[in-house]
């Protein structure tokens, strides 16, 4: 029997950031009868979130797992920060759901950022889900079709993000207190992942401490 593996593709069925809808849809997250107001939203769409019910729930059941996937701080913070910070937390989010973007970003997007050339191709994305699959069964068996929905997506989340301008690998600015609040509530690796220097770090650091 094959071992489970850690990866998912559920996300190619919310290939986006989501930025707009999970700001509208929040205070429903957060609620203690959040199930029952997740619900109704299905069948209503007060919130504007799709006009498929299918799509709706798709959609809500993926920004539910990113929910879940961070401290209610975490939202809590995220409601203070820029739009630009938002997006940047989102990505934060997806990290944490879905372990192959984590993976791909460890691998393929900071190796490319260290090089040269900070261009990222498919072809780089590729290679990378060559890699992983040479050691997860699960991943090597899926369709290329659904290997190429994963790149889409993962390649939209980033250049929502700011992450990714065009097909170039780019920093992206936030103000030194809203870095500083990913160490605060315990996500300072995420730092790291947005490719801040060392010494942008150390000084982020001091200020969230």
């Amino acid at each position: 029997m094959a071992t489970k593996s850690r990866y998912s593709a559920s996300f190619t069925g919310a290939t986006s950031l989501l930025h707009q809808e999970m700001g509208r849809v929040l205070p429903i997250f957060m609620a203690e009868n959040s199930a029952e107001l997740i619900a109704q939203e299905i069948r209503t769409n007060e919130h504007q979130i799709a006009d498929r019910e299918q799509t709706r729930k798709r959609y809500l059941s993926e920004m539910v797992k990113r929910y879940k996937a961070m401290p209610r701080h975490f939202w809590e913070n995220y409601l203070e920060l820029s739009e630009q910070g938002q997006r940047v937390a989102l990505l934060c989010a997806v990290m944490k759901t879905y372990a192959i973007v984590f993976e791909l970003h460890n691998t393929v997007i900071l190796r490319k950022w260290r090089s040269v050339d900070h261009t990222l191709t498919r072809g780089d994305m590729q290679m990378g889900f060559i890699d992983v699959a040479a050691s997860d069964e699960f991943v090597d068996s899926w369709t290329e079709n659904t290997k190429d929905r994963c790149m889409t997506a993962i390649l939209t989340f980033y250049r929502e993000a700011g992450l990714l301008q065009g097909d170039v690998l780019s920093k992206v600015y936030l103000s030194d207190n809203e870095w500083a609040m990913f160490f605060r509530i315990g996500e300072g690796w995420f730092l790291e992942v947005c490719m801040l220097e060392s010494y942008e770090l150390e000084r982020i650091k001091a200020i969230a401490l």
